[in-house]
């Protein structure tokens, strides 16, 4: 039988007063426990991917993503060593594209916005 899905966390408006995350409350969600929302985060801003687990689960390729900002591996590809905040030294293209995925997660049907990471 397949696992019980994610459960969720209600949508939350992307304004001041949105509820905040530390980074090690975050990384309690990467999809190990399955009792917890899966989530990531992209430029501080927090997503519920629960319907994404087959991209953000475990073992899935995107799973280097989950319970972290790893805003740089969104431009670069590389799950392993960029699956970090920092974007100081990417190049404008490559900042473009960070953004755009932001702009996925902001527009996507299904993932909700549900917090900032301190």
């Amino acid at each position: 039988a397949p696992e019980a899905p994610y459960p969720r966390l209600a949508a939350e408006e992307r304004r001041p007063g949105a509820p905040i995350w530390t980074a090690v409350e975050l990384a309690k969600h990467s999809g190990v426990d399955r009792t917890r929302p899966l989530l990531l985060a992209i430029v501080g801003e927090v997503y519920d991917v629960g319907p994404g687990e087959r991209h953000y689960g475990p073992n899935s390729g995107y799973h280097g993503m989950a319970g972290r900002d790893a805003s740089r591996s969104f431009s670069t590809g590389n799950f392993k060593d960029d699956a970090v905040p920092g974007l100081k030294d990417l190049s404008p293209e490559q900042l473009q594209d960070v953004i755009s995925w932001r702009s996925f997660y902001r527009k996507h049907e299904q993932y909700r916005f549900v917090g900032f990471l301190d």
